[in-house]
């Protein structure tokens, strides 16, 4: 039997991290055990086999077949949206009398913002941008798009069809959802890969979509399309992951790729 601490001198060697005083143990050792020079014979061998084989790169796939095979309502801990209600009942947003003032001057500056950025989003929700024509077209780029990937979800009383299309430098995700109330749709991306431009609804019904830097979020009550235009910044693969919240309480959670694979 070969002793612990010579099989951990046998490892050190292999990596390259052994002493000068630690090689002379090791070899000295390994003079008088045939077993434990075979061992670190064939542990030298097999280094260098995987030092001369190439570097394999991934499937650009691969994350979104790894993401979309997980069951995140039954594997994942339940993730919520942080409210600001839940917020305010945390020590760290407490108030106490010492930032009243501060907190009042705060409030106004903040409602001035606000009136500036609703402003903005009513503009961006409004999309009438020329070259959009229909629902899911550019008008100079209608003959060029491609469907690149479709997800369809169909639980928990949500039946969802997410397709995202690509042309020349833009990306779409098309979105027709069919949901029960309180129901919140996230989507992630690299703001790296993707810029937002814009936002489009079949229905009229005010939408309180939230823009962040990478991230948008909206409520959906019953049934809807959505149209989500993007600049792609990237040459490489991108990605769009939606989330689908009920409650609160995140049910399912899907990758679709952002443009065609090179």
């Amino acid at each position: 039997m070969i002793d612990q601490k010579y099989l951990e001198l046998i490892n050190k060697d292999v990596d390259g991290n052994i002493s000068s005083s630690e090689k002379s143990k090791l070899e000295a050792y390994l003079v008088d055990n045939p077993k434990a020079r075979k061992i670190h014979r064939e542990l030298i061998q097999l280094s260098k086999m995987l030092n001369q084989m190439e570097d394999v790169p991934p499937n650009p796939n691969l994350k979104k077949g790894v993401l979309n095979s997980i069951q995140v309502n039954k594997y994942a801990k339940k993730k919520t949206r942080s409210t600001f209600g839940s917020r305010l009942r945390s020590p760290n947003w407490r108030l106490n009398y010492n930032l009243a003032v501060s907190f009042a001057a705060g409030l106004v500056l903040g409602l001035l913002v606000f009136a500036i950025l609703n402003q903005s989003l009513n503009k961006l929700r409004s999309f009438n941008d020329p070259e959009l024509i229909g629902s899911i077209v550019l008008k100079d780029v209608a003959s060029k798009l491609e469907p690149v990937d479709r997800v369809q979800i169909k639980e928990n009383g949500v039946s969802a069809t997410f397709e995202t299309l690509v042309a020349q430098d833009v990306v779409l995700l098309e979105a027709s959802v069919t949901t029960p109330p309180n129901t919140d749709m996230a989507l992630e991306f690299e703001d790296a890969d993707l810029h937002f431009r814009s936002f489009s609804q079949s229905k009229d019904a005010h939408t309180n979509l939230e823009l962040l830097k990478n991230r948008l979020e909206l409520r959906n009550t019953g049934q809807n399309e959505y149209l989500f235009v993007f600049d792609d910044r990237s040459s490489d693969i991108s990605s769009l992951t939606v989330e689908i919240y009920i409650d609160d309480f995140e049910f399912h959670e899907t990758v679709l790729t952002g443009n065609r694979t090179p």
